[in-house]
């Protein structure tokens, strides 16, 4: 994609799920980073095959007022990741994720693919997101380590317009 950072409105609100904070889009990254909420939960690695997480904005494309901050666990697969997606956005199956234009394989692991700063695209027929990688870190906020909402816009995100 030609696009080098998601098109989200910076006065848009959101509540961090830590801590129940309210801020801007434009501060919630810093937020998550300085945490206090989160920091107690967060786990540092146990084993170097399973310990990194990607941060990632999720945004449906066209819908600047709607976002959502995740963790990703860079272990799991794109399938898993795709799975997740369908279930947190009430989406149907039959999407794909997209970096840069080309189709992403489900059996690829996210670790092997996502880098920050890179815009991914998930495409179903009837709708589609857009996500910015924004950091990759050692550890990971929940003691599973599994895919994690850290924040998200007050705008609901199971209405968006496409």
């Amino acid at each position: 994609m030609s696009e080098s950072r998601l098109q989200i409105a910076a006065d848009s609100l959101g509540r961090c799920h830590f801590c129940g904070l309210v801020r801007p889009e434009s501060g919630m990254v810093r937020h998550l980073q300085a945490c206090a909420s989160r920091r107690r939960h967060f786990h540092l690695p146990s084993t170097p095959a399973t310990a990194a997480s990607f941060h990632l904005i999720v945004t449906p494309c066209g819908s600047p007022r709607i976002w959502q901050h995740v963790e990703v666990p860079a272990h799991q697969s794109i399938a898993a990741f795709s799975d997740w997606l369908i279930r947190q956005w009430q989406l149907l199956p039959g999407g794909r994720l997209h970096i840069d234009k080309e189709q992403v394989h489900e059996q690829d692991i996210i670790e092997k693919l996502f880098v920050p700063g890179l815009i991914v695209r998930y495409e179903s027929p009837s709708f589609c997101l857009d996500m910015q990688i924004i950091s990759w870190y050692d550890g990971h906020s929940e003691s599973e380590h599994t895919f994690l909402l850290m924040a998200q816009s007050l705008e609901s995100p199971n209405k968006p317009t496409v």
